[in-house]
């Protein structure tokens, strides 16, 4: 089977669920090629699959910088080739087609770049704007294999709110299949048109074998971590304001993992709070400093919220890692969160901005006990439904019936 799988940007390790994931396809015998923007995005290159088979998978897009230099480069793919298809790419310019991206003269590079792989069996699109990008790629009969795309948080929930259907409406009308992560946000999709028969949840996944279950013993501090990008929707500012109230009852050091624009403005709150001495803000780290991390803590919290221009949450992965290393979790009753834990079993959720409730929670796990007793049972649920040995195994299956799906349509 040869499938392309679109990305924004590969490898970058805020999206490591996409490499796991294309990782795990390759496994399974699936002749595959990633194209990809670039490697960064807003992140750190995930520098752990430099050397790895999966890095010679990927091409990209090449796409010149906005300007004079990109608009010369995008009349002369405009004008090459033969000039019976010179319409066809005429249409790559085409904001009724391609919308921004054709706008902005990256769609013809995008169309190039897939004009030099082999014809694929199937096309799959990591989060909802690269497949509506896909979408008008097909459109504009440049490919015309069928597209699932896999939705992760943003591009619906954000989406609603900015664009609403409109971007996405070649993508709705024909995308093959659409996968959401939870059932949260299948009814988000579904409000913005897509095909009730189209849409079908799919779990993000945990390797399992990263992980093992930690045994929770008393310790002088509570060591608490979140991992996240550090944007409005992590509520990251909540989780201190919890912390702050946590170091008036006992002793407790906070870790966050991660980076963003909302950096300087944290470690201010952190300062003004009179809590500077017991957070460490450790920025990006690579996913393996992250799993140590996790085995070292007592409680990941995870405060997410809706940010002010609706962006959201999916299925946050680290909260399914914290689990499978026997870590209890705190977090919020937001999005598809919880769907993914055994609310007061593995985790404590609490509502958004409830950051007294957050306190009491962690104040509730400074019990060894309680955290080893949820520690097992997030480990078990974890085991049960995010294997992601199993659930590549499905995507596959996905995979085999749109294309048979596809062939018997055309017979």
């Amino acid at each position: 089977m040869e499938v392309l799988a679109f990305a924004r940007h590969f490898p970058i390790l805020s999206e490591g669920f996409v490499q796991q994931q294309c990782a795990g396809l390759r496994a399974l015998g699936v002749s595959l090629t990633i194209l990809a923007d670039g490697p960064y995005g807003d992140g750190l290159m995930n520098s752990e699959i430099a050397n790895t088979e999966i890095l010679e998978l990927v091409r990209y897009h090449n796409i010149p910088p906005a300007g004079l230099r990109r608009v010369r480069a995008a009349l002369r793919l405009l004008m090459s080739g033969p000039p019976a298809g010179f319409l066809r790419r005429l249409t790559l310019f085409s904001p009724w087609i391609g919308g921004t991206e054709a706008v902005t003269l990256r769609l013809p590079f995008k169309a190039a770049a897939v004009s030099r792989c082999r014809p694929p069996d199937l096309m799959h699109a990591h989060f909802g704007t690269t497949g509506a990008m896909v979408a008008a790629l097909r459109q504009a009969g440049i490919v015309n294999a069928p597209l699932i795309t896999t939705y992760y948080g943003y591009d619906v929930s954000k989406t609603l709110l900015s664009t609403s259907a409109w971007a996405y409406r070649e993508l709705f009308r024909t995308g093959e299949l659409h996968l959401v992560l939870s059932e949260a946000m299948r009814h988000r999709l579904l409000q913005i048109g897509a095909p009730v028969d189209r849409v079908a949840v799919h779990p993000l996944g945990v390797d399992l074998t990263l992980f093992r279950p930690c045994r929770h013993a008393a310790r002088p501090v509570l060591q608490v971590v979140s991992i996240a990008r550090l944007v409005p929707k992590k509520g990251i500012a909540d989780g201190l304001r919890a912390i702050a109230a946590v170091s008036r009852h006992t002793s407790v050091h906070y870790t966050i993992l991660g980076d963003g624009p909302c950096r300087l403005e944290l470690e201010a709150l952190a300062k003004s709070l009179g809590i500077a001495d017991i957070v460490t803000f450790l920025g990006w780290r690579l996913n393996t400093e992250v799993v140590a991390r996790l085995h070292q803590a007592d409680v990941l919290l995870l405060p997410s919220v809706k940010a002010p221009d609706g962006d959201s949450e999916g299925t946050p992965v680290v909260i399914l890692e914290a689990q499978a290393a026997g870590i209890p979790v705190v977090a919020t009753c937001h999005a598809g969160i919880p769907e993914i834990v055994a609310d007061g079993e593995s985790a404590r959720l609490v509502e958004e901005h409830d950051w007294s409730a957050m306190k009491d929670a962690l104040l509730e796990l400074t019990e060894p006990m309680l955290r080893q007793a949820m520690g097992d049972a997030g480990r078990a649920f974890v085991e049960c439904h995010h294997d992601s040995r199993r659930l590549n195994r499905q995507l596959l299956e996905h995979y085999e019936n749109v294309i048979a799906c596809r062939t018997q349509a055309m017979a």
